[in-house]
C-alpha cells in the first residue's frame, strides 16, 4: 500500500507504517532513513536548491548576499545548508534572519519588507569578487 502525501502529513505515515511517495516535500530532514523508513520522494531534497544558488552567486561573482528565511523544519535546513555552502564557496553572509512560523501572513510580509530595507541601507560594499 501507499499514499501520496502532503508534506504536512509526512509524520502520520511514519507512525502507521505506510509506504509515501511525495511529490512536493523536499526537506532534507525526510532523507534520513531511520526516521522516515517509507518515506520517498520525486523531487530532490533542499541540499540541491542550495547548492544551485550558491553557484548561481558564484557564477555573477557577487560577494556578499543576505538570507531571510522562514522557521520551520523546510525553512532552518535549507537556511543551514545555504550558510554551509556559501562558505565553503567563499560567499560573505552579510545578513541573515529567520522570520517565525508563527507569525501571520501580514506580520510576516512586513518583517520581509523591512529586512529588506535593512539590506538595502547595509554597508557591505556590493561589487564583484574574485
Amino acid at each position: 500500500m501507499f499514499v501520496f502525501v502532503h508534506k504536512s502529513l509526512v509524520c502520520f505515515g511514519f507512525f502507521v507504517n505506510v509506504l509515501q511517495i511525495s511529490t512536493t516535500s523536499s526537506a532534507v530532514v525526510l532523507s534520513d532513513k531511520l526516521k522516515f523508513p517509507g518515506f520517498f520522494r520525486v523531487i530532490p531534497s533542499d541540499v540541491y536548491q542550495t547548492e544551485a544558488l550558491v553557484q548561481l552567486i558564484r557564477h555573477f561573482k557577487w560577494n556578499w548576499v543576505g538570507l531571510v528565511s522562514m522557521d520551520g523544519d523546510y525553512g532552518r535546513g535549507v537556511h543551514q545548508s545555504f550558510l554551509k555552502d556559501a562558505e565553503e564557496a567563499g560567499v560573505c553572509v552579510a545578513y541573515e534572519k529567520i522570520i517565525p512560523h508563527y507569525l501571520g501572513h501580514a506580520e510576516s510580509k512586513k518583517r520581509i519588507k523591512e529586512m529588506a530595507r535593512k539590506i538595502q541601507l547595509s554597508d557591505a560594499q556590493v561589487g564583484r569578487g574574485r
